[in-house]
């Protein structure tokens, strides 16, 4: 019914000095949205990432796809390059 999948890139962040992490693959299949499944899923993968000792959550978020940007921004991501990057500080 949905996935998200997050990543930690331990050499990029050691290489940039920072603690931060990604949800690489999010979904909720379309028979199961507007449920609360995917503000349970993307709760769960911050809460993955702050236990990790990230202090900064990023996904990708294609511009043609307001649905995924609404339920990023209802659990606090923000744009941080305009149709392409949201950041979350955990």
């Amino acid at each position: 019914m949905g996935v998200c999948i997050s990543e930690i890139e331990l050499e990029y962040n050691e290489v940039h000095k920072i603690n931060a992490g990604w949800i690489r693959l999010f979904g909720v299949s379309k028979g199961h949205r507007n449920k609360g499944i995917g503000k349970a899923l993307l709760h769960n993968g911050m809460q993955w990432h702050w236990d990790q000792g990230m202090d900064t959550l990023y996904v990708g978020v294609d511009e043609m796809n307001p649905p995924a940007e609404r339920v990023y921004r209802s659990v606090g991501f923000r744009v941080q390059d305009e149709g392409a990057i949201w950041s979350l500080d955990l």
